[in-house]
């Protein structure tokens, strides 16, 4: 499910932001917390859209292994970025983005060898770090997919979910398969 976000400041002038955090099990209470402060080769996101998914569920029911009270929730989000520290500019101010939610460092075995999903040092958005059921989330740049301007909030929210079943999907070797999507 995901539920559109507005931000009606200018990020620039705040201080502080609003967050859903999960404080303890079953309790996600909303707060105010200190906006996030990007270093080197992250960019901050005004969050527009976010979801809220099983494994969502079970952090703020309180029996996720490695989410851990106080966190700001959900990895599944579309925003645009406000501020960006890179060199490579991949992404600039005002692109609509989502992201990636593994965050690896590409040191070790399974990152230089193209398993990032496998690093010895993985962190998860919305798991480990804070994530983007807030005004803001602060990603690396390197997470980050930049959007067409004209794709609705909502679907780019639901671009992670969707990945994840095509790649549940693909090992099925489902070629010969009929496929059917239904749009409402």
């Amino acid at each position: 499910m995901t539920v559109p976000l507005r931000v009606e400041e200018e990020p620039s002038t705040l201080k502080t932001m609003r967050a859903a955090r999960y404080v303890a099990p079953t309790q996600v209470m909303p707060e105010q917390v200190a906006m996030p402060e990007i270093g080197n080769e992250e960019a901050l996101i005004a969050v527009e859209a976010c979801g809220f998914c099983g494994s969502d569920m079970n952090i703020t029911a309180g029996t996720h292994p490695r989410a851990n009270a106080p966190i700001t929730p959900e990895h599944e989000l579309c925003g645009r970025a406000v501020e960006i520290k890179s060199l490579h500019n991949m992404i600039s101010a005002r692109d609509l983005v989502t992201a990636f939610p593994l965050l690896s460092f590409g040191l070790c075995y399974g990152c230089l060898n193209g398993k990032s999903h496998a690093c010895e040092d993985l962190r998860l958005n919305g798991f480990d770090v804070d994530g983007g059921m807030a005004q803001f989330v602060k990603l690396p740049v390197s997470a980050l997919d930049k959007l067409p301007d004209e794709m609705p909030t909502l679907k780019g929210a639901s671009i992670e979910p969707s990945a994840v079943a095509v790649n549940g999907i693909g090992p099925a070797h489902l070629d010969h398969a009929r496929i059917a999507a239904v749009r409402n």
